[in-house]
């Protein structure tokens, strides 16, 4: 690697670090809940649940939104995935 593309690649590593980070935008716009007739209210409510959670933790990658739609004695089964608790 040339001089001048270690110290770009330098340069973005550093600026990339330093940034102060901004609360994350979620680009994914609200779901529409799609119900049916038979649906109870109950039903509705926790199908919304679910879309809000979709949206703003996973797609949205707000993992620290987490705890808002968990348990806090909720079992992660999957050994490759930490709860954001886990890490502070």
């Amino acid at each position: 690697m040339s001089l001048y593309k270690s110290i770009a690649a330098a340069t973005v590593l550093v600026a990339a670090l330093t940034t102060a980070k901004a609360p994350a935008q979620s680009i994914n716009p609200p779901t529409a809940v799609q119900t049916s007739p038979a649906m109870t209210e109950q039903e509705r409510r926790n199908l919304a649940f679910v879309l809000d959670w979709w949206r703003e933790v996973i797609q949205g990658g707000h993992m620290e939104l987490s705890p808002k739609y968990q348990a806090e004695d909720y079992i992660q089964h999957n050994p490759m995935f930490r709860r954001a608790a886990q890490h502070s």
